[in-house]
């Protein structure tokens, strides 16, 4: 196909909110995209366009606001596997950007792009809680937490996630 592999791959899926792909704006978007990663291919599958990266494509990583800002004007999402290095792990990849895609719309819907390493934890606890109750994982001192809101009607579970969430804003946990 005179396409040289390398040794940095990703898959990106990009969605489109509206949900009209195929009024003819998929072959304009691919068209684009493609334009702006030569050295990518891409497939329409099951609804989304799927981008096969290589590291020879300029990298988009670096050019994320430039990206979101294509997206955010069509009304696109990105969703981006981790990096690899065999198409023979196109599969397993292509299911990582779907469930940052998953993930990412489910915990931040305004956002245009999801990585699945920013949900990676998202998807084990998913897995995890399909055979075991999450609760049974939880640290000791969570629950200890968890006995005192209940017992004395507190919030200080939830003050302790919104902390977490928000490290550098107290404002935002206020």
């Amino acid at each position: 196909l005179g396409w040289k592999l390398t040794s940095d791959l990703h898959i990106m899926l990009i969605s489109d909110l509206a949900r009209n792909f195929f009024d003819g704006k998929a072959q304009l978007i691919t068209s684009q995209l493609h334009s702006l990663l030569p050295s990518s291919r891409w497939v329409i599958y099951h609804g989304q366009i799927v981008f096969l990266l290589s590291s020879d494509t300029p990298k988009i990583f670096d050019e994320t606001e430039a990206l979101y800002h294509y997206l955010e004007i069509n009304h696109l999402t990105a969703s981006i596997s981790n990096s690899f290095d065999s198409i023979l792990d196109i599969r397993k990849n292509y299911l990582q950007a779907v469930k940052a895609q998953t993930f990412g719309q489910r915990f931040h819907p305004e956002e245009r792009i999801h990585s699945y390493s920013d949900y990676m934890f998202h998807h084990m606890g998913e897995i995890v809680s399909e055979k075991y109750p999450l609760a049974d994982f939880y640290h000791p001192g969570i629950v200890a937490i968890q006995d005192y809101d209940r017992a004395h009607n507190t919030n200080f579970l939830e003050t302790l996630r919104l902390y977490l969430i928000h490290i550098d804003d107290p404002g935002a946990i206020a």
